[in-house]
């Protein structure tokens, strides 16, 4: 702006006292790339740890639902997610060690999560059980509802796994990865298969193989 002094049109882009042009190009190189203290490097580990642990209680919440195939609200979500994920860990100015710090704190925690998971009482703790959608070639509604599904993505799903018709399935079991899987009819089943999956006791008893068969 003509005649505005100029010390108010320099933005001050260094902290007082500190010239630029007396750094060397590895400090100016620092400056673009690095973290600027300690502390922001806490920050970024901290706010990693905790949308991580965030994201899973949501999917412990919600079921393993949203980890199965995306429809466009859901690829929406997803990406809505992703922005808000690294706007939370690399806060307003990301930088690249502050991207890696980031992705090395994330696979360190899922690395501690996945050696929790080993044990028993851990592993209900931050997955949900597998649940049962079809049994018997019927659809368990309340089963459905449960796990936030609906009788489209149900129908999808039986189209993939070269299903003709409902009564061909004998079982539909959502994971707990969010997968889903089919077993036709025609063949027994082995208790085995479907233990600690919610929902298996609807199975018709000439369905299930028992020892003594």
């Amino acid at each position: 702006m003509v005649g505005m002094p100029a010390p108010l049109l320099a933005p001050a882009l260094t902290a007082p006292g500190i010239n630029v042009q007396d750094e060397s190009p590895l400090s100016l190189l620092w400056r673009e790339v690095g973290l600027p203290s300690w502390h922001a490097a806490f920050a970024v580990v901290v706010s990693t740890v905790a949308i991580y642990a965030f994201f899973v209680l949501l999917v412990r919440v919600l079921g393993q639902r949203v980890l199965s195939r995306a429809s466009g609200f859901d690829v929406a979500a997803v990406i809505a997610l992703g922005a808000i994920t690294g706007r939370v860990t690399l806060g307003y100015t990301p930088t690249l060690v502050a991207g890696a710090l980031a992705l090395l704190t994330l696979f360190a925690a899922e690395a501690v999560v996945g050696e929790l998971r080993r044990v028993r009482r851990m592993d209900s703790l931050f997955d949900n059980r597998a649940v049962v959608l079809v049994a018997g070639g019927q659809i368990q509604e309340d089963l459905l509802r449960r796990s936030h599904f609906v009788e489209d993505e149900l129908r999808a799903s039986l189209r993939r796994h070269g299903v003709h018709r409902l009564e061909d399935a004998e079982l539909v079991v959502l994971e707990r990865t969010g997968e889903i899987s089919v077993l036709h009819t025609g063949r027994t089943i082995d208790p085995f298969v479907v233990h600690n999956v919610i929902g298996a006791d609807r199975l018709p008893d000439e369905v299930l193989r028992h020892d003594d068969d």
